[in-house]
């Protein structure tokens, strides 16, 4: 329960925040994700999607909030474990707001509320890292790739996948 107040509180906030922005951005990403290291003994690779809003706070560095939903298929049981993280985090682009193609370096970390059936549903602590472009498609759209290593803290050990998005990113 202190898990859930703790991610509404986050959510308010930033909320509250990106209404005082002039600018912000939604990202709308398919994502597949492909589990690595002890996670991938039990789980094949996940199908999902995310969905970012950035907030810049200069030309060059953004906060986000992100949620989604992921699908691991169990490879022991015929079920499927859906992650869903909602996570804060910053983004740092190498160049300016007008560049045709923007690289960028990104960082997060949240709650991964995590469900199979016949299983226990858990929330657990997650972060991430890793790295993306952005390529220009009109003045406020743009196509977003970004691969990302993200960590599912357990009590027994965590749980890592690599991630691969690509979509759009509509600046308002």
């Amino acid at each position: 329960m202190r898990k859930t107040i703790t991610v509404l509180f986050v959510i308010l906030f930033f909320c509250s925040f990106m209404s005082a922005q002039s600018r912000f951005s939604i990202s709308l990403q398919p994502m597949v994700a492909s589990p690595t290291g002890s996670f991938s003994n039990g789980y094949n690779t996940g199908l999902g999607g995310l969905i970012t809003i950035g907030v810049p706070l200069n030309g060059q560095l953004s906060v986000t909030l992100s949620g989604g939903a992921i699908a691991f298929g169990m490879t022991h049981a015929n079920k499927t474990m859906v992650t869903i993280p909602v996570t804060g985090g910053i983004r740092y682009y190498f160049m300016n707001d007008n560049a045709s193609f923007n690289p960028y370096v990104l960082a997060n970390a949240g709650i991964f509320f995590s469900s199979a059936p016949g299983y226990q549903s858990e929330s657990n602590f997650g972060y991430g890292a890793g790295g993306g472009l952005l390529a220009k498609i009109s003045s406020n759209i743009y196509f977003d790739a970004t691969v990302t290593i993200n960590s599912m803290t357990t009590k027994q050990s965590s749980s890592n996948y690599l991630g691969l998005a690509a979509g759009i990113k509509f600046v308002l």
